[in-house]
């Protein structure tokens, strides 16, 4: 459902003037507790300009990669970045896919509309499922040796210790 910069703004002055908790102030007008944080958060970071729809905006690819950089040097998630540079969550989730996909370069390339036709895409190395399985199986049995390794050097450190109680005794 989408909202209005009015709707929005309700909720906002709910929480930080009637003390409403997020969850409440989202059920007087329908919204998920999550949408009203993210628009508090909004507008403690960039005033009540940052609930009103944006018009379409060009980003340059550097300030595009900067943003993804940014987002995980601060440890953000999508919804975070999106909040600190006041964009759409799916703009940046796109944007982490491509640099994650086809490289920093690509997000110069990219343009609304328009497709990435004479960008090469990298190509991601798939592991064969029998590859996988076999891995899977090799991961499993090293890690049942180490249970019973583990379960037989406290057995023999119990002897051990019963052991020295015993000659402590006599």
């Amino acid at each position: 459902m989408s909202f209005t910069c009015k709707q929005k703004m309700q909720a906002v002055n709910l929480v930080t003037e009637e003390g409403y908790s997020y969850k409440k102030a989202g059920d007087v007008i329908g919204a998920s507790k999550t949408m009203v944080i993210g628009w508090v958060k909004l507008v403690e970071l960039h005033g009540v300009k940052g609930l009103e729809r944006r018009a379409y905006t060009t980003y340059s690819g550097q300030f595009k990669v900067n943003v993804i950089r940014y987002m995980h040097d601060n440890h953000l998630s999508c919804h975070a970045a999106s909040i600190h540079f006041n964009l759409s969550k799916t703009q940046v989730q796109r944007w982490e896919r491509i640099y994650f996909e086809e490289g920093a370069e690509a997000l110069s390339l990219e343009r609304r509309g328009c497709s990435r036709k004479g960008m090469p895409k990298k190509k991601k190395d798939f592991v064969e499922h029998d590859d996988l399985m076999k891995e899977l199986e090799y991961l499993r049995m090293e890690n049942d040796y180490l249970k019973k390794l583990k379960a037989l050097v406290q057995k023999r450190s119990l002897q051990n210790e019963q052991s020295k109680s015993k000659s402590s005794k006599s």
